[in-house]
């Protein structure tokens, strides 16, 4: 696993890390969980020793998968979501031809397993997140992706427009079992 240089990462993020700038990471959870989430904790430390407010970090990757998934639980104190009209509006900003192609691999929105149905409104969905200060996870699960779609699925847009525009992410991170970080800034 590569040592991460915390210097080097805020400059490649572009931005000040003393300024209160909120970065999201991205993990995606494959064959090695423990190994991205074992990443996304070094990371979070490495952004933590440059200046980031990072509050709260767990003990271990298996504490993180636990309290990002804990998240998702109806009855969660911790629970984030994304209302669906937010969603459909954050759809709007993807470049043309986007959207025909999600709606042909994934068919609408609310067939996606992280869609909650309303009674009193139009639903919502289940954002698998955990904040740390100016630094907020999300979950991806590659394991359900089927291999025709060329998009990710509504469920993960909805996690990235989360990070954007709740959660208020100036750049995002993604990180996977490798321990591979790649670089999103705005407008990811």
């Amino acid at each position: 696993m590569p040592a991460f240089d915390p210097a080097s990462l805020v400059h490649a993020l572009g931005i000040d890390a003393q300024a209160g700038r909120r970065i999201g990471l991205i993990l995606v959870e494959d064959e090695n969980m423990g190994g991205a989430a074992t990443a996304v904790l070094r990371t979070l430390s490495a952004l933590a020793a440059s200046g980031c407010r990072v509050e709260e970090l767990p003990a271990d990757g298996r504490a993180l998968l636990r309290r990002l998934w804990r998240g998702m639980e109806e009855t969660s104190p911790d629970r984030e979501t994304l209302p669906l009209p937010d969603y459909v509006r954050w759809l709007t900003t993807l470049p043309a031809g986007y959207e025909q192609e999600l709606a042909t691999g994934w068919k609408r929105p609310e067939d996606d397993p992280l869609f909650r149905a309303g009674t009193l409104d139009c639903g919502h969905f289940l954002i698998p997140a955990a904040r740390f200060g100016d630094a907020a996870i999300v979950a991806w699960s590659m394991r359900a992706k089927p291999s025709t779609a060329s998009t990710p699925p509504h469920g993960h847009l909805a996690a990235v427009a989360w990070l954007r525009d709740i959660f208020g992410a100036q750049a995002v991170l993604t990180i996977d079992g490798k321990g591979a970080v790649t670089v999103a800034p705005p407008p990811f």
